[in-house]
């Protein structure tokens, strides 16, 4: 496929077919991504820089593949470095096109996307206005802000950063952080999988559906501004409210969770019961939180807690499950633990505490 026109060294005007995909896989570019009507990507420079210079552009019938030029860079070994200037980009993309992210330090922000989105960064902050999905994002340190018009599915994983998202409505969400806040803004689909899971950070969540959230947490507290009914035992609560129709999952260590009333949910219940339905394998995300993001290691975050071992149980008998609990977090802390292991010697003295009355 060849470039419908190409008179400004600084602007590139590329055709791409409907449903195709626009993908970056850019070192410290910052990127601005605008939907537009139409069946071309436009990508600017917005210093008038020589997009030939500076950037490699793949192209076929469906995708166009935006890379690191041969200005600045060096290789060693199998690893391409960059020095040097990285022009800022500004892009149009038709509305129906897939876009994919890959950066190491560069902000993208995004606007009035119109097809699924998938996100990956080292440190750069993502701003990503959508009005369709699935939306799936990873970042190590840069905080995550999804705003949208329309209903959504969302998986995101953030080392350090907070995940921020809101919309009228959300199918499914899976968002996970080790030290950043999350905060939800929607209606929750009845039949939805919504799962929040952080270590130390707080867990808010805003929403006008009849939900049944069941919160795990050694340190945190967890409150609820609205009519609500409360059961369960330290660490382990349950608040529904209305009939509950909505099944919610969080999972905190030291973090906080707070429940406060939404935008009323304009679809009305069906009254089943809230526990979602298994997803079929074949529709499950295929993205994993693994141990590296944009090539960086980092400490895997299970969104599922396993249900404590034996052997867990027999390492957190000890008098004074507090002093325990906290030995776990510090080891955590340390990287003496990975999170599953920590989870389930947390669930054990939980199960202690609960059955000694502790």
């Amino acid at each position: 496929m060849t470039e419908s026109t190409r008179t400004d060294p600084s602007a590139r005007i590329l055709p791409i077919a409907p449903g195709g995909e626009l993908e970056f896989r850019l070192s410290s570019h910052d990127l601005r991504i605008r939907a537009v009507d139409g069946d071309h990507v436009v990508i600017r420079s917005r210093g008038n820089d020589d997009l030939e210079r500076h950037l490699e552009i793949q192209t076929g019938t469906d995708y166009i593949r935006v890379l690191d030029g041969p200005a600045g860079s060096w290789r060693l070994g199998p690893i391409t470095m960059r020095t040097g200037h990285n022009p800022d980009l500004e892009v149009d993309v038709p509305r129906n096109v897939r876009v994919a992210g890959r950066t190491i330090s560069g902000d993208i922000t995004a606007v009035g996307l119109g097809a699924s989105s998938r996100w990956i960064t080292a440190s750069g902050d993502l701003r990503l206005g959508v009005e369709a999905g699935p939306v799936v994002v990873e970042t190590m340190s840069g905080d995550v802000r999804i705003e949208s018009g329309a209903a959504l599915d969302v998986t995101a994983r953030t080392v350090s950063g907070d995940v921020r998202v809101r919309a009228p409505r959300i199918l499914a969400i899976d968002a996970a952080t080790t030290t950043g806040d999350i905060e939800i803004d929607a209606a929750l689909a009845e039949r939805g999988r919504h799962t929040l899971t952080s270590v130390s950070g707080d867990v808010r969540l805003l929403t006008g559906s009849e939900v049944r959230v069941e919160s795990s947490s050694v340190t945190g507290e967890m409150r609820a501004a609205m009519p609500h009914r409360a059961e369960g035992s330290r660490g382990r609560r349950v608040v529904t409210v209305g009939a509950g129709h909505v099944f919610v999952t969080v999972k905190t260590m030291s973090g906080d969770v707070s429940l406060r009333p939404g935008a009323p949910d304009a679809t009305p219940p069906t009254g089943r019961s809230p526990m979602p339905e298994p997803t079929p394998k074949a529709a499950r995300s295929e993205v994993r939180w693994g141990p590296t993001v944009a090539g960086v290691p980092v400490a895997p975050m299970a969104p599922d807690a396993p249900t404590a071992p034996p052997e867990a149980a027999a390492q957190v008998t000890g008098i004074d499950p507090e002093a325990e609990r906290l030995e776990v977090l510090r080891a955590l802390e340390r990287g003496e633990l990975d999170v599953d292991t920590a989870w389930a010697r947390l669930s054990a003295l939980e199960d202690a505490a609960f059955a000694t009355g502790a």
